[in-house]
């Protein structure tokens, strides 16, 4: 059984699929996001590793890159911002010798499955250590994860007072997924899969096979599949999502 890791914007279906993984025999940690009504069934993020991964995104250079109208470093000890950074395609990942002992650390609870919508950018600094690892990308319609990752905001209690438009949370989207198509490969242990595709037997029939393992057809709940918008996107973030479709056979 191999170690997974699983990378996604914010609010592309990490959680729920990580939350079907997490009584197939994997150890997806134990240190919680608390839930919220966004996630009703649960976040399965540990803060360690969001911790390790905003210690490289808020040290990175550049230090000081405009972050919705802020100084990204104003946060930089805040575990409630990272996963909305915007990090160039040409920045340059942070590490030292604390970041990396503790990834050592964490991932010696093998098999571990972790995820975080942060390794979209930190995964370069991470695989030096990752041994007999695959990696599952998802993703959804950056118009509806837009739209969910700005209602998700209003959850957050240090971040009512940041401002996330839409063309911003678009960004992100973009960003976090030009860097996994750019910066990650190549991809011969990975899957892509779309959000919509966990829905499906095909689908769920592909991430059985991918992991060797058969997941828990239980937890995911089309009824949390709230979110839905049809907003205009730039050909640029079309041509990103549908590159992935492909990937993902969608």
């Amino acid at each position: 059984m191999k170690n997974l890791i699983i990378i996604g914007c914010g609010r592309s279906g990490t959680s729920a699929l990580a939350g079907m993984l997490h009584n197939s025999g994997y150890n997806v940690g134990n240190n919680y996001i608390p839930l919220r009504e966004s996630n009703p069934k649960g976040f399965f993020e540990d803060r360690t590793v969001t911790r390790i991964n905003d210690r490289i995104l808020f040290n990175s250079y550049p230090k000081k890159a405009p972050f919705l109208g802020c100084w990204i470093m104003e946060y930089k000890d805040s575990n409630e911002i990272g996963w909305i950074v915007r990090m160039a395609l040409n920045a340059r990942l942070f590490s030292n010798d604390k970041i990396k002992e503790d990834i050592k650390e964490i991932i010696k609870n093998e098999p571990f499955c972790y995820k975080d919508p942060r390794f979209c950018y930190t995964v370069p600094v991470w695989k030096p250590f990752l041994k007999n690892t695959n990696f599952i990308c998802i993703f959804r319609e950056p118009s509806i994860t837009a739209a969910s990752m700005i209602k998700q905001r209003r959850e957050y209690l240090l971040m009512k007072e940041i401002s996330l438009d839409f063309s911003t949370a678009v960004e992100i989207w973009t960003l976090m997924y030009q860097h996994v198509l750019e910066k990650h490969s190549p991809f011969d242990n990975w899957l892509f899969i779309h959000y919509n595709q966990l829905f499906t037997e095909k689908g769920l029939d592909r991430v059985d096979k991918f992991l060797g393992i058969k997941v828990d057809r239980t937890f995911i709940d089309e009824k949390l599949k709230r979110t839905k918008s049809s907003r205009f996107i730039p050909e640029e973030t079309v041509e990103v999502y549908k590159k992935l479709c492909y990937l993902a056979g969608y």
